[in-house]
């Protein structure tokens, strides 16, 4: 099984590597990727101040698939 969404992305500390996904922000929106990344203790009012924050250090929201193997 295969589920679409979203992860956030940490700008790489080595060169030319681009970057690293944050694999326990997978989430079916955007939003819920953030919030994941963000934690849970940011009030509503803030969770765009704090989502400019990281996006100013670099990291950024891209689309990613996790697949579900059937266990045989």
């Amino acid at each position: 099984m295969k589920i679409k969404g979203y992860v956030i992305m940490q700008p790489s500390v080595i060169p030319n590597k681009g970057y690293i996904p944050h694999t326990h922000t997978f989430a079916t929106t955007t939003v819920r990727a953030w919030r994941a990344h963000v934690g849970p203790n940011v009030d509503e009012m803030d969770i765009s101040t704090r989502i400019q924050f990281w996006h100013d250090r670099g990291y950024r929201v891209e689309k990613a698939t996790m697949e579900i193997e059937e266990n045989e």
